[in-house]
């Protein structure tokens, strides 16, 4: 479903995008009201929620479930895609804060490229924000 999502995307067809999300949604919903909610459920519906705000909503339903179960890799997805949302949203300081909890569970993880991003983030911020300079 996932993969069909980012090709209606990629090919700008609104149309079949918003069933996709839409379906995404509610499977996750349907999920969670089974009693097995994970956080990978809804940090993919976040990466696919166009609205930044309703966007970190999102991340934060899937951060507190990535607690919950102590999943590393995925608190460590979710902390960096909520610095991306907030350096979106011209909230630095609380994308710092997200981006250093990031890398503190990056660095339990075997996932370089994720490491590396998560690293490169605040240099790549630096350039277009002075909260991040003075870190």
């Amino acid at each position: 479903m996932s993969h069909d999502l980012v090709t209606a995307a990629a090919i700008e067809d609104k149309q079949q995008e918003w069933r996709l999300y839409n379906e995404l949604r509610e499977y996750a919903e349907s999920v969670a009201a089974s009693g097995q909610d994970h956080p990978f459920l809804w940090e993919t519906v976040a990466d696919f929620t166009s609205n930044d705000a309703a966007a970190i909503e999102i991340y934060l339903r899937a951060l507190a479930l990535a607690k919950e179960l102590h999943a590393t890799d995925y608190l460590a997805s979710i902390c960096f895609a909520l610095a991306e949302r907030y350096s979106v949203l011209a909230a630095p300081e609380t994308a710092y804060a997200f981006c250093e909890e990031a890398n503190h569970y990056a660095k339990q993880t075997d996932d370089l490229a994720l490491r590396r991003q998560i690293s490169e983030f605040p240099l790549e911020q630096a350039h277009s924000d002075e909260t991040f300079s003075h870190k």
